[in-house]
């Protein structure tokens, strides 16, 4: 079911990016992919608050050690984005980040979502100036910027054994700040870190807070 849901998104992913792709310029459009560390903390929405019991059961679940308490860390995750620029300062991007358990297998963390960031510091796209004759390229060397994202997350809050896990879907929404150091006319060196909040709406649900710190690469198309 999970595998399923996950295939999903990322068709989902890929759809924004076709769509993009069909209404844009591609000299107004950047990819970036990164890897690094996602955090979370949630409540365990299995947890009876009064006797300490896992799921009314009156044991406690054999839940591992780093979701034990409604909480994940994974290294290395998976960061991919795609941007859209109306201008050289502001852009709108969709993204997807999978915090992909390399030892158990398990999806602890995967999100999908879209947002818009500002360039407070350099311009965010190469710009490109034509004249009669010839044209010139200018590549900004630093860039700076912040931004903010909504979309939808599944995280995996609580584990029973190595197969089973409780899994809360919420809706996800939070800020970034970003810098990025062109190593090249084709690339860039990216660091990103960010913080967001995910609000419970399944079944099990539970909320909780998300730290993401990722470094990268950034590619013009």
């Amino acid at each position: 079911m999970n595998k399923q849901l996950n295939f999903r998104y990322l068709f989902a992913f890929l759809a924004i990016i076709s769509s993009f792709a069909a209404h844009a310029k591609l000299d107004n459009m950047q990819f970036t992919i990164r890897t690094g560390m996602v955090q979370g903390s949630y409540a365990n929405p299995l947890t009876d608050s009064s006797s300490g019991d896992q799921g009314g059961t009156g044991g406690q679940a054999n839940a591992s050690s780093d979701l034990e308490n409604g909480g994940f860390s994974v290294m290395p995750s998976f960061d991919a984005d795609i941007e859209i620029f109306d201008n050289f300062k502001r852009s709108y991007f969709a993204r997807t980040i999978i915090a992909l358990s390399t030892a158990t297998g398990k999806m602890h963390y995967n999100y999908f979502g879209l947002g818009t960031r500002n360039y407070y510091s350099g311009t965010g796209i190469q710009r490109v100036f034509i004249g009669e004759k010839e044209s010139v390229k200018m590549v900004p060397k630093v860039r700076k910027y912040y931004g903010v994202d909504l979309g939808f997350s599944r995280v995996s809050v609580v584990s029973f054994g190595t197969v089973l896990s409780a899994v809360s879907t919420g809706i996800d929404f939070g800020g970034h700040w970003g810098y990025t150091k062109q190593m090249g006319k084709s690339w860039g060196l990216n660091f990103e870190a960010g913080l967001s909040y995910a609000y419970g709406i399944s079944t099990i649900s539970s909320s909780g807070m998300n730290i993401k710190i990722l470094f990268g690469a950034t590619f013009p198309l």
